[in-house]
């Protein structure tokens, strides 16, 4: 489906339900919802930015020319349309009249108010809810900024339920997984510390290397990943781990190193494995503090996490053993809150199901 001249034809068609995606890396956060919507009678559209993307079982169209993008976006017709991609109508994805209902998919368990920008889910109609945080803070945002009411629904989190379903508990992988979160400021963990932390690992200990670049760095740090790549590319222990899908390199690790990635409360979270942080601040909203101080990631960060500890009177392999030693005596009472906090802990697709099927 990569000609204009038959994508137009399906503007003809007003679909239920259309999934738009930024490419193959996002697809894991909606896929099982996908796969049970379609087993009814609807017509469900799935729309990728990204050449190969695409889901076999129902129509898919890749709009990987941006001007193509946007003609098609603001034509294209359906009663939903469901996205991970923030800050809708403020950048080039724009509000489309022949859309009924604009809907939030997370694809991260972070806090709406600090990692996002200002106005990353104002223009939303409907928002898919992990926890009791996020929609606190989301009602806070509308009362305070006179926001548009939005329908803020306890749903729980897609992905955390598709990462327990993995059910890999098992510390025996000899693999580190090293993931930093993408960061506006030059000032971060992938430009500072991941060089010196990788040499690090495998000069003084026996562990094999996974780094992970988040999406963005792809685009946008491809100098500092290749100079990585290229320093490290006669290390059989180490390798860049590019692949759309990040479940692999999750579910063979037995430790993750990070700064402030959402994936460290998928790791921990769902996979209740240990995670050792270094400190980089990440604020994408200054005016954060409207909201609330504290997010829900640092909150699990302080009371589940390692910080690491730049010092030459302790290692990386000790510090290494005593976050293992943390999450040892912390494992048991993590799994209960986590599955005390978020909505429909296990079960998050069959309540967002039965609420788009008996929408009104």
């Amino acid at each position: 489906m990569n000609n204009f001249f038959i994508k137009k034809e399906e503007l003809k068609t007003k679909f239920d339900f259309v999934f738009l995606s930024e490419g193959a890396n996002y697809q894991k956060y909606f896929i099982k919802l996908v796969k049970e919507l379609n087993k009814y009678n609807f017509k469900i559209l799935y729309i990728s930015f990204e050449k190969n993307d695409k889901i076999d079982f129902v129509k898919t169209i890749n709009l990987t020319n941006s001007l193509t993008r946007l003609f098609y976006l603001r034509l294209i017709k359906s009663k939903f349309i469901l996205m991970t991609l923030t800050d809708l109508n403020n950048h080039e994805i724009k509000k489309n009249n022949n859309i009924d209902y604009y809907v939030y998919v997370f694809h991260s368990a972070q806090s709406t108010h600090k990692q996002y920008t200002k106005t990353a889910f104002d223009n939303y109609d409907i928002i898919l809810c992990p926890t009791i945080f996020h929609k606190n803070e989301l009602l806070i945002a509308e009362k305070k900024r006179n926001l548009k009411k939005k329908q803020l629904i306890n749903i729980g989190y897609f992905f955390l339920d598709y990462i327990r379903e993995q059910n890999n508990k098992s510390l025996k992988n000899n693999f580190i997984l090293i993931a930093p979160s993408w960061n506006y400021s030059s000032n971060n963990f992938l430009e500072k510390e991941a060089d010196k932390i990788i040499y690090s690992l495998l000069n003084e200990t026996n562990f094999n290397l996974i780094l992970r670049p988040h999406a963005e760095h792809l685009k946008r740090n491809k100098n500092t990943l290749k100079k990585i790549e290229n320093k490290y590319k006669t290390f059989k222990k180490f390798k860049i781990d590019y692949e759309a899908n990040n479940m692999n390199s999750l579910v063979v690790s037995r430790i993750l190193i990070t700064d402030l990635s959402g994936i460290a409360l998928e790791f921990m979270l769902g996979l209740l494995k240990p995670v050792i942080y270094f400190d980089y601040p990440k604020v994408h909203n200054k005016f954060f503090s409207d909201v609330n101080n504290s997010t829900f990631e640092e909150l699990v960060k302080i009371k589940f996490g390692f910080n690491f500890v730049k010092s030459e009177n302790i290692s990386i392999s000790d510090q290494i053993k005593l976050a293992e030693k943390k999450m040892n005596k912390n494992r048991f009472k993590l799994n209960k809150i986590t599955e005390r906090l978020f909505y429909n802990i296990d079960n998050s697709v069959d309540k967002a199901k039965k609420f788009f099927i008996d929408f009104e």
